[in-house]
This record gives structure tokens, sequence and C-alpha cells, in this order.
């Protein structure tokens, strides 16, 4: 009995990294032709890699400062652009606003 619930977890963790993967490559195959920076890709995929549950807080202006190396209004600014091209979901509001990677069941309640 134990060597059966072993393969059916293995089975489990098997399937939820291939949805992991095919969400990745749906989410690139729908934003692919948008007007993307590398600064704007890179912070995309880290949130992307970091799978459903995201980064812990989501992604915010000061994480994306550090992760895109730039300046704080460059982040916000690039934060937005995301966000009218339907790349990221916006969470919150002033000090409190992140941002999770707009794949379907991915986000704060994912986790």
């Amino acid at each position: 009995m134990w060597f059966l619930q072993q393969v059916h977890a293995s089975c489990e963790r098997a399937t939820q990294a291939i949805d992991e993967r095919l969400a990745k490559s749906r989410f690139w195959a729908q934003h692919g032709s948008h007007d993307i920076g590398p600064r704007q890709r890179a912070v995309l995929n880290t949130l992307i890699e970091a799978g459903p549950a995201g980064i812990e807080g989501g992604m915010s202006t000061r994480k994306y400062e550090q992760i895109g190396e730039t300046s704080r209004a460059t982040a916000s600014r690039e934060l937005l652009e995301l966000e009218a091209l339907g790349c990221l979901r916006r969470f919150g509001s002033g000090r409190s606003t992140h941002y999770q990677v707009a794949i379907e069941g991915w986000g704060p309640a994912a986790g």
C-alpha cells in the first residue's frame, strides 16, 4: 500500500510540473508578440518560474527595481505597461500594490 501511495504522489507531482510548463508555454504563445523589453521579459520569467503561488508578496515596484536593476520610476512604468498588455494582474493599492502573472489559476489564491 505504501508503494502505491508513493507512486500516486509521484504522478501528482509530475502532472503538476507538466501543467506549469504548459501554462508557461500558453502564456508566451499569447503574449510573445507583444512589444516586451528584455528587462520586462526577465521579470515575467521570474514570476512564471515562481509557479502558481507566485513570489511571496507578489511583484512590487521595489522587487522589480532589484530584479531589473532599474530606477523606481522605470519599474513602475514597466509594471503598468505589462498590466495594460494583460501580462500581469494588479492587487492592492498604494504602497501595498503588487502584481502577479496573468495565468488563470495562478496568484494569491493558488498558494
